[in-house]
């Protein structure tokens, strides 16, 4: 009963049920583009924000590591460390280890030491 009553209404404003069905793909396929649009520009963003960066921030074993440095000395167990560490300049303790590792100029020679006392 309902279904004929919404058939009937139908087929007595056709021309007002076409023209709201128009809108409605039209203002559908609107926000699509828009959304479709918006993730592109996010995607656009994202990598003109990579490509600006500088390619190599320092010859810290590869491109674009140094933002990602962690100081061995922050994470290291002291009692593993046995003073002075050659590899490191002959560092005498763990406070000048962590200021010579906290140095840019280092970040590789302290890399490559924490990876020998793993």
């Amino acid at each position: 009963m309902k279904l004929d009553n919404i058939l009937d209404f139908i087929d007595e404003n056709k021309a007002t049920c076409t023209r709201l069905f128009v809108a409605v793909v039209v203002i559908s396929v609107g926000v699509l583009g828009y959304g479709i649009g918006v993730i592109d520009q996010a995607s656009y963003s994202t990598n003109s924000l990579f490509e600006s960066s500088p390619a190599k921030v320092q010859k810290v074993l590869g491109d674009r590591v140094a933002p990602f440095y962690v100081n061995p000395f922050d994470e290291v167990d002291i009692k593993q460390v046995a003073f002075p560490v050659a590899q490191l300049k002959s560092c005498r303790n763990w406070e000048e280890c962590r200021i010579l590792c906290s140095k840019p100029a280092n970040f590789q020679a302290c890399s490559a030491w924490s990876k020998s006392v793993e």
